[in-house]
C-alpha cells in the first residue's frame, strides 16, 4: 500500500523541461501539462503550477528554489526526446532537495524511450502516451494512500525490477477534456520569447490541437497518440478560439495537429465557423498537420476566408521509392498544383523536406531538392533525417548495421550524428546546405521573400538565425565514408 501523501487536495507541480544548451532558447506554450493540470482541477480540485524552464532558461538551481518556495506532494515533468539532458539533470538535482517527493516523467520521451528514463534512479513513476487519466488516477492513488501499481498507461522500477502496464484506452471523446489551463502560465511572456515558428503574422498566438493521432504509417513518426484519428467537434473548437480571444487577447492560432484535414468535411467546418465568426482580426496557421495531396480547391478558397496566414507542405522526399519506403505515400503530383493555387490566394507557404533517409541515393536527394526549388512555396526547412528511438525508422537503422548513437542529446535537425542514405557524410552535408543556398538566395524566393515582409516586418529580424542553423552549422557527423 502507497504512503498517503497528504490529507489536503493534492498540490502538484508541473515542469516543462528544455534543452541543456541555452543558447537558443525557444518556447511554445506547454499544452500537455495545461491540458494535465485542468483536468487535475476539475476532477480532484487540485491545486497545480505549472513552470516553463524555457522561459528566461532557468536552471536547476532556479527550479529547486522555485519547488521549495511551496513544496508540492508530486512533481511531474514533460520531456521531449531533445530536452532529456535537462531532464535527467533536473531530476537529480530535485531528488537530492526533496527526496520525499514524487517526480513522474511524461511526454514524447517517455512514450519514445521508457528505456532511457526508467533506467534513472532519480525518477519514481514514468507515464506513457496520452497523460491526462492516466496522471490522474496516479495522483488520486497516491494521494489516498492506495496502490498505483497497475494503473495502465505507467511504468516504474522496484526492487531493481522494471514493470510497465498495459497501455491506457486513447480518450475517445476529446470534447469531454476540458480546455487547457491558460490562466496557470504566464502567456503574455510566450508573445516576447523566440517561437519555433521563425515567420508568423501576430505575437499574441496560442497553440491548440484539435484532434488527436493520425491514421497514417510514416515510419519516422511516433505513435504517442496512436492511429485511431480523433477529433473534437468544430463548435467545441470555436469555443475554444473564442475565449482565447476574448479573454487573454490572441489574434493567431496555430494549429498543432498531426493531420488536421483527415475528416475533410470536418476540417472545412471549422475554417468556415472561423470565417464568419466575430474574430475578424484574428489568423491561422497550419505548421505542420496538414495532409496536401487531399487539400482541394474548396479549402483552398475557405483558407483565404478564414484568414490563413502560413500552411507547411510535408513532402519530405520527392522520390516515389522513398515515399514507399517511409510509407508516407503522399501523392507527388498532387502537391505542386496545391501549392500554386493557395499561393495564388495569398497564403504563405512552407515547404518542410528531409534528406538522409535510408538507402537514399544521391539522385534522389537531388530529385528532393529540384523538386523543392521548384515548388511555388516561400521558405523552406531541409531536415537530416533522425531515427528517434521507438520509432519503424529507428529498427530499420539498427538492421541495416548503421550504428545509433543512444544519447538523446546526439538528435538534431541540423547537426545530427546519423546518416542512414548512401553518400557519405561530407556529400549529404554538402547537399544540405546546397539546397538551402539554391532555395533562399534565387531571385524567384527573394522577391518572394519580400512578400513575407509586407505582412509581417519583423520576420527580417529571424533571417540571421535560418542562415545560422541550416547554412552555417548545417552538418552531418557520424563519420560515414563512401
Amino acid at each position: 500500500m502507497a504512503k498517503r501523501i497528504s490529507k489536503s487536495p493534492p498540490k502538484i507541480a508541473l515542469i516543462k523541461t528544455g534543452l541543456m544548451d541555452r543558447s537558443d532558447s525557444k518556447a511554445t506554450p506547454p499544452l500537455g501539462c495545461m491540458y494535465i493540470a485542468s483536468v487535475l482541477q476539475k476532477e480532484l480540485g487540485a491545486e497545480c503550477h505549472i513552470l516553463d524552464t524555457r522561459l528566461g532558461n532557468l536552471t536547476d538551481d532556479q527550479v529547486g528554489d522555485w519547488i521549495a518556495r511551496d513544496p508540492p506532494h508530486l512533481i511531474g515533468l514533460s520531456v521531449m526526446t531533445f530536452e532529456a539532458g535537462q531532464m535527467h539533470s533536473l531530476a537529480a538535482h530535485l531528488k537530492e532537495r526533496f527526496p520525499d517527493i514524487p517526480v513522474v516523467v511524461g511526454g514524447p520521451h517517455a512514450s519514445a524511450d521508457m528505456e532511457d528514463i526508467l533506467a534513472d534512479r532519480n525518477v519514481d513513476w514514468l507515464v506513457y502516451h496520452e497523460g491526462e487519466y492516466t496522471f490522474l488516477e496516479l495522483v488520486e492513488a497516491l494521494w489516498k494512500g492506495k496502490s498505483a501499481n497497475k494503473i495502465l498507461g505507467t511504468a516504474y522500477r522496484r526492487n531493481g525490477k522494471t514493470t510497465v502496464t498495459p497501455p491506457r484506452p486513447y480518450i475517445e471523446d476529446l470534447d469531454s477534456l476540458p480546455f487547457p489551463s491558460w490562466d496557470l502560465i504566464d502567456y503574455r511572456a510566450y508573445f516576447k520569447t523566440p517561437r519555433l515558428l521563425l515567420i508568423y503574422k501576430n505575437a499574441q498566438y496560442m497553440p491548440i490541437f484539435t484532434s488527436r493521432a493520425c491514421p497514417f504509417s510514416c515510419i519516422y513518426c511516433h505513435n504517442i497518440f496512436g492511429k485511431g484519428f480523433r477529433y473534437r467537434s468544430p463548435q467545441n473548437v470555436l469555443a475554444e478560439m473564442r475565449e482565447l480571444y476574448h479573454n487573454y487577447g490572441i489574434r493567431e492560432f496555430e494549429f498543432f495537429d498531426d493531420c488536421f484535414n483527415v475528416n475533410q468535411a470536418r476540417s472545412k467546418e471549422i475554417l468556415r465557423l472561423f470565417a464568419e465568426s466575430e474574430m475578424r482580426d484574428a489568423w491561422l496557421y497550419f505548421p505542420n498537420g496538414l495532409r496536401t495531396d487531399i487539400v482541394d480547391d474548396q479549402t483552398i478558397r475557405l483558407w483565404k476566408e478564414a484568414r490563413v496566414f502560413r500552411v507547411a507542405i510535408a513532402v519530405e522526399t520527392a522520390s516515389p521509392r522513398l515515399q514507399k519506403l517511409i510509407k508516407k505515400n503522399i501523392r507527388l503530383e498532387k502537391i505542386k498544383p496545391v501549392a500554386s493555387k493557395a499561393s495564388r490566394q495569398g497564403v504563405i507557404l512552407h515547404g518542410l523536406f528531409m534528406l538522409g533517409f535510408p538507402t537514399e541515393t544521391r539522385e534522389e536527394l537531388h530529385q528532393t531538392i529540384r523538386f523543392a526549388l521548384d515548388m511555388d512555396i516561400d521558405t523552406a526547412s531541409f531536415f537530416i533525417v533522425n531515427p528517434f528511438k521507438g520509432t519503424e525508422l529507428a529498427e530499420m537503422a539498427r538492421k541495416m548495421g548503421t550504428p545509433i548513437d543512444p544519447d538523446p542529446a546526439k538528435y538534431d535537425y541540423f547537426r545530427a550524428k546519423f546518416n542512414l542514405s548512401r553518400v557519405s557524410d561530407e556529400e549529404l552535408t554538402y547537399l544540405l546546405r546546397q539546397a538551402n543556398l539554391r532555395f533562399y538566395l534565387s531571385f524567384k524566393r527573394i522577391i518572394r521573400f519580400l512578400r513575407i515582409l509586407w505582412y509581417n516586418p519583423r520576420a527580417l529580424l529571424n533571417l540571421p538565425r535560418i542562415f545560422f542553423d541550416r547554412i552555417l552549422t548545417i552538418k552531418v557527423g557520424g563519420g560515414k565514408k563512401t
